[in-house]
């Protein structure tokens, strides 16, 4: 995952991360500095972060489903005030959101199946 100044449109940073990062989703929240994507072929979600007391660091933060069965977490969301994330998989119709209040440690606080799966 990398890490771009668009200013200078060179890279900033490169960050080690699992699987193939998809899209990113930054927090709208003026306050937060909070991206979070997810992995394809792990379904693991990544949280970025900066601040001004911390560096720019990107970490695998939480499990979006059985990879055997979630190959690509896409449709990733992060809600208006930062503090959770939606995500429909691919090749599911299962929603699932999670709490981000510690971003770090995102914890799943619902799922629902939210369509019939054709075959």
């Amino acid at each position: 995952m990398v890490l771009w100044n668009l200013k200078t449109m060179k890279p900033t940073k490169v960050f080690t991360v699992p699987g193939a990062p998809l899209e990113i989703r930054w927090s709208l929240n003026p306050k937060d500095k909070l991206a979070i994507t997810a992995a394809a072929l792990t379904s693991k979600a990544v949280a970025g972060q900066a601040g001004r007391e911390r560096p720019v660091a990107a970490k695998e933060s939480g499990t979006i489903g059985d990879p055997s069965k979630i190959p690509l977490p896409v449709d990733i969301s992060i809600t208006r005030d930062g503090k959770g994330c939606g995500s429909t998989p691919s090749w599911t119709a299962t929603t699932r959101y999670f709490d981000l209040s510690n971003p770090e440690a995102p914890k799943q606080t619902y799922e629902k199946v939210t369509a019939s799966r054709s075959t």
